[in-house]
């Protein structure tokens, strides 16, 4: 399935997760900054992963931003969306997945899963560990 992971990374974990996606689903995916994102990119892909990490209880502005061009740019039909961030868990660490997915929802695409959260150790990081793992297994069943 060709598929196009696109990411905001402020510390370097999303796009550590990003390019552990990548690898997983081999040449039939791509991956790109937000703020490299060109919509030419997107032709031909069936599957748009979008992720960022959390900022202030919601996805990073370049996220947002990325998330509105191409919701207001590009035809819904025939490409499924799936949303990750990366931050902290508790009761008021927020979803910056959830506000992509609502946002690529609205914009009519399907949402092919819930919102994924992969957990950081430290504001900056890194990753808490096994989390490249089931990003990589994440990336597979959503391909699948």
């Amino acid at each position: 399935m060709k598929t196009l992971i696109v990411y905001d990374s402020k510390y370097g974990n999303t796009a550590e997760l990003a390019d552990e996606m990548l690898l997983a689903l081999g040449s039939e995916a791509k991956a790109c900054d937000c703020e490299q994102l060109e919509l030419g990119m997107l032709e031909g892909v069936e599957l748009l992963i979008i992720g960022c990490p959390t900022q202030k209880w919601t996805a990073s502005p370049p996220a947002r931003d990325a998330a509105f061009v191409i919701g207001e740019s590009v035809s819904p039909s025939h490409l499924k969306v799936a949303t990750f961030d990366t931050g902290f868990v508790g009761p008021f660490a927020g979803s910056g997945a959830a506000k992509l997915a609502d946002m690529m929802a609205e914009a009519g695409f399907e949402v092919v899963a819930r919102p994924e959260h992969f957990r950081v150790e430290h504001l900056h990081g890194p990753l808490e560990e096994g989390e490249t793992e089931r990003a990589r297994e994440w990336a597979l069943a959503l391909a699948a």
